[in-house]
C-alpha cells in the first residue's frame, strides 16, 4: 500500500503507556490512501524508514495489524518519492 508522511510533526498521546494522557509524544503525521485521514504515529511505526523533518515522503509499504494491543505496524518497501520542503 501507499502512504503519504508529511513534513512536519504532530503530537499523540500513548493510551497504553499513559492512559491518563498526561505527557503529549511527538510523532509522524501519515496519509494513508485507504483510510483518507491523518495520523500521528511513532518515528518508529514504519520498520526500515527514518524521518528527516522538513520532507515529505510517499511510500510503499507492507502493512500490519497487530492484535495484542491492537496497532498497526509498517515495513518499508521503498521511498517512491522525497521531496524538500522549505
Amino acid at each position: 500500500m501507499t502512504i503519504n508522511v508529511a513534513e512536519e510533526t504532530g503530537v499523540y498521546y500513548d493510551m497504553w503507556l499513559d492512559p491518563e494522557k498526561e505527557s503529549l509524544i511527538e510523532g509522524m503525521q501519515i496519509w494513508e490512501n485507504e483510510t483518507q485521514i491523518w495520523q500521528i504515529v511513532s518515528f518508529y511505526t514504519i520498520k526500515g524508514f527514518t524521518y528527516e523533518r522538513g520532507n515529505e515522503y510517499e511510500l510503499l509499504v507492507k502493512k500490519a495489524t497487530l492484535a495484542t494491543p491492537p496497532h498497526v505496524k509498517y515495513e518499508l518497501i521503498r521511498i517512491v518519492s522525497q521531496r524538500k520542503v522549505d
